[in-house]
C-alpha cells in the first residue's frame, strides 16, 4: 500500500530523529553549548549591546523551548530550536547589522568541533538564518524561533526592552535616537508583527493588543496599519 504524504512526512521525521539520536550525546552537546555560549558572551560582546545581551538570548532560548514544545516539536526538533536560540545572536560580537552570517559560522564551527551531525547543523544554520529582517519563517521550527525571539511584543516589560535597544542603537550608531520618533518606530514595528504559532498568539496576543494600545494613547495616534520599522525588527 502506498504511503500518503503526511505519512511519509512523519516517517521522515521518525528517521531524522533516530539518526540524530545515535549519532551523538545530546546532554553532553547541550551543556557544552550553553557553557560555550555564556563564555562567548563573558568574552566577545561588547558591553554597549544593552539589548542583546545574554539575558537576551537565554531568555529567547527558554520561550523557544516553550513555545516548542506547546507546538508539538519532537525532542530532536527541539534540540535544533534550542542550539539556534543559543547561537542566533553570537554574532553580534562581530557585526551588528548582518550578525546573522557570523553567527551561524560560529554555531556551524562549534557544532563540527563537537561532531555534531550534518543535518542537525544544517537544521541550526537554517534556524539562524530565519531571525534575518525580511525573511519568512518556513515551517514549525523556524516559526516556534522566530515567535520566541519577537515574544517581547506580547510581553509586560516592553517599554523597558525598547529602552535598551534604543540606548544600543545609540551606543552603535553614534546617532541620537529622539524618543517621540523612536515610539513611532514602536508602533509601526507593533502594527506590523504577527505571531506564527497557535501558542505564541494565545500567550502573548493579549498583552501586543495592551503594549499596541498604550503606544497608540502616547502619541495620539488612532488605530491605523502603518510603514513596517526598521530599527525594531521582527525576523
Amino acid at each position: 500500500e502506498a504511503l500518503t504524504a503526511k505519512d511519509s512526512r512523519r516517517l521522515h521525521g521518525r528517521t531524522c530523529a533516530v539518526i540524530l539520536a545515535a549519532a551523538m550525546d545530546t546532554p553532553t552537546l547541550l551543556k557544552q553549548a550553553r557553557l560555550h555560549v555564556r563564555r562567548h558572551f563573558s568574552k566577545h560582546i561588547p558591553a554597549a549591546l544593552a539589548f542583546h545581551d545574554l539575558e537576551h538570548t537565554l531568555s529567547v532560548t527558554r520561550t523557544a523551548l516553550a513555545i516548542g514544545r506547546a507546538s508539538g516539536l519532537k525532542p530532536d526538533e527541539l534540540l535544533a530550536v534550542e542550539l539556534a536560540a543559543l547561537f542566533h545572536d553570537t554574532g553580534y560580537a562581530f557585526a551588528h547589522k548582518g550578525h546573522e552570517a557570523e553567527s551561524v559560522r560560529l554555531a556551524e564551527t562549534f557544532l563540527r568541533a563537537h561532531k555534531a551531525p550534518a543535518l542537525l547543523i544544517r537544521r541550526v544554520s537554517g534556524l539562524i538564518r530565519a531571525t534575518q529582517l525580511g525573511v519568512r519563517p518556513r515551517g514549525l521550527m523556524q516559526q516556534v524561533l522566530c515567535d520566541a525571539y519577537s515574544a517581547k511584543a506580547g510581553q509586560a516589560d516592553f517599554d523597558v526592552r525598547s529602552e535598551l535597544l534604543r540606548k544600543e542603537l545609540e551606543a552603535v550608531t553614534g546617532a541620537k535616537l529622539e524618543k517621540h520618533a523612536w515610539a513611532s518606530e514602536n508602533l509601526r514595528y507593533l502594527e506590523a508583527h504577527r505571531f506564527h504559532t497557535p501558542h505564541a498568539r494565545q500567550r502573548y496576543g493579549a498583552q501586543r493588543t495592551i503594549n499596541l494600545g498604550r503606544l497608540r494613547d502616547r502619541l495620539s495616534v488612532p488605530a491605523r496599519k502603518l510603514r513596517a520599522p526598521v530599527a525594531f525588527k521582527d525576523p
